[in-house]
């Protein structure tokens, strides 16, 4: 049968290849982390990868590095499945997350709820610190993917009528987050209409309590508006569908930027003055999210990052952030004169085999 020869990568949970003949082979850290991000940002070049998984190794341990990881992959898996040379990328892989994203956009919300796994569970990248922040902000956009598929679902069952069914999701929900005057609602709303008041407005009070004691505020009017209603025992009118988000998923819920509007708000204004903005801190405080959010936020970016090894091999910095332009712009490469090719192969020597070594430049 032809569907007993797929593979599947499976990125949900513990990270695994599912291969023919029911074979399971667990993948080792770097190797799933690498095959995580050819499947969620698509081809990449060998410099990039290299420098998220080897941050601290000089470049050409680290594409040796990566040159091993393949290999591995290869005997593992007794095929080619990542295809490429200076840009690699996946092929006749299944891939549970790309799946997961499918059902959501097709509106398959039940199957989109049922599946809690965390991406690359239990792996930790705190050795590769870009790596990591990249990692946390898709396993975010993936938890608000799912929440706003729960939402959805709450909305079908209840207009269906199934209102105990539509509760229990409901609940789901405020688990996920306490501070939701929305979640709140939901089940103050969903309580009533099973027929509990009761229970209705205790969920109310509550909520109340909840936002006096962590955030010092009172419930929003609409929220005081509800449990009016309730008390009253008025008739609630159709609720709202849930509007599917105008921005990408994984802006919605920052955690890392939480209380540093007033940095944004200081490099905004000097992105508008045309100056150049530096950040500095502790490792590990965010610093590499801050940048790729606020960068992303200005439209299409290309990283140019330095590593740790740079200082030991000459030009490697400069080196690498060629490859990854020409891998990003290929047009770039192509449309190259030939003397601008022979002098750039002088630390590139991929792009001319006969091109003068580096020292060979003389001031004049």
């Amino acid at each position: 049968m032809p569907g007993q020869s797929r593979k599947r990568l499976q990125l949900l949970g513990l990270p695994a290849l599912h291969l023919p003949e029911r074979r399971v082979q667990p993948l080792e850290r770097k190797t799933a982390g690498l095959l995580a991000y050819l499947a969620l940002e698509g081809p990449s070049s060998r410099s990039k990868l290299a420098g998220l998984l080897w941050p601290n190794s000089p470049e050409a341990t680290a594409r040796n590095n990566l040159a091993q990881a393949l290999r591995r992959l290869k005997q593992l898996a007794g095929v080619e499945l990542v295809w490429g040379g200076d840009v690699l990328g996946l092929q006749g892989l299944e891939v549970d997350v790309a799946a997961l994203e499918v059902a959501h956009f097709a509106r398959r919300h039940q199957e989109v709820a049922e599946t809690d796994q965390t991406l690359l569970e239990s792996s930790d990248y705190d050795d590769c610190p870009e790596y990591d922040d990249w990692l946390l902000m898709q396993r975010e956009r993936l938890a608000e993917m799912r929440r706003v598929s729960l939402a959805a679902l709450v909305e079908q069952l209840e207009q269906a009528g199934e209102y105990p069914r539509a509760l229990a999701y409901a609940e789901r929900l405020l688990e996920q987050d306490l501070l939701s005057e929305v979640a709140h609602r939901r089940v103050m709303r969903l309580l009533y209409l099973r027929g509990d008041r009761p229970a209705a407005l205790r969920a109310y009070h509550r909520c109340k309590a909840l936002l006096q004691r962590e955030l010092g505020v009172a419930p929003l009017p609409e929220t005081q508006a509800l449990a009016k209603q309730i008390a009253q025992g008025e008739r609630l009118g159709q609720s709202v569908a849930p509007r599917r988000p105008s921005i990408p998923l994984s802006l919605l819920r920052p955690p890392v930027l939480v209380g540093r509007e007033r940095l944004w708000a200081e490099m905004e204004e000097a992105f508008q003055k045309g100056q150049v903005v530096f950040l500095r801190g502790e490792p590990g405080v965010g610093k590499t999210r801050l940048a790729m959010d606020f960068a992303a936020s200005k439209g299409r970016v290309v990283l140019l990052a330095a590593r740790q090894g740079d200082m030991a091999i000459p030009y490697s910095s400069y080196a690498r952030s060629l490859r990854e332009s020409f891998a990003e712009r290929p047009e770039l490469l192509q449309n190259l004169p030939a003397w601008v090719r022979c002098e750039a192969a002088r630390i590139l020597p991929e792009l001319a085999q006969d091109a003068p070594p580096a020292h060979a430049f003389r001031s004049r």
